[in-house]
């Protein structure tokens, strides 16, 4: 049998579900150990910032050594006759490109977000102000098949009395009084039967998303 996904080779990865119509997609994140990753991350942003005060410092001296040189290029009087020469004319665009050079040459400190966070915002793909989560359940056991994907997963979330649909799914409970009308805790397992054709696998690691991933 051809494998179209190699699950096996992906150890260090915890993987998740979302629900893709009849098909589904599969999330493989990376594991990681949050304290030192976290840790890890914010050394390396203080690297980059103490960088980039190093470059702008170092930038700002050459700036000030190519405006002296002009001075002493132009002299100290300037007459409306003379003649621009090409060491002038070099010096000012120099000073020009390094000048704008300086002005962008900034680095908005990053915030860390686990690999997991990174998963669900990349799966969400939903505006700002659009309450709708996308569910991502974690996958208990996954298999692959000559044409098909089995996947048994777990989900937990609350129900709600004040959701229209949720009231419906509490109505066919024969126990329903006894189920509280505010909230809940519901929760089971699944088992998907996927065709292969129906399945895409998704790797999401701290460099981002990895293609080719088959």
């Amino acid at each position: 049998m051809t494998k179209t996904f190699n699950f096996e080779s992906l150890l260090e990865y915890d993987f998740y579900h979302l629900r893709y119509g009849k098909g589904a997609v599969i999330i493989a994140v990376q594991k990681e150990e949050i304290a030192s990753a976290k840790k890890q991350f914010e050394k390396n942003e203080k690297i980059i910032l103490e960088n980039l005060r190093e470059v702008k410092k170092a930038e700002k001296l050459r700036l000030h050594d190519l405006k002296q040189k002009l001075r002493k290029v132009v002299g100290e009087v300037i007459r409306r006759d003379r003649v621009v020469s090409e060491e002038e004319v070099k010096l000012k665009k120099e000073i020009e490109n390094l000048e704008y050079k300086l002005t962008h040459l900034n680095y908005k400190e990053k915030s860390y977000f686990t690999n997991f966070q990174k998963a669900m915002f990349y799966t969400h793909n939903l505006a700002a102000t659009n309450e709708v989560n996308t569910r991502i359940d974690p996958i208990l056991k996954i298999e692959e098949h000559d044409n098909f994907i089995e996947v048994l997963l777990c989900f937990n979330d609350t129900i709600s009395g004040v959701h229209n649909y949720h009231q419906k799914i509490m109505s066919h409970n024969p126990l329903q009084s006894s189920i509280k009308a505010t909230s809940s805790e519901i929760s089971g397992s699944v088992k998907r039967i996927i065709p292969k054709d129906n399945v895409t696998l998704e790797i999401i690691s701290e460099s981002g998303v990895e293609f080719n991933n088959r």
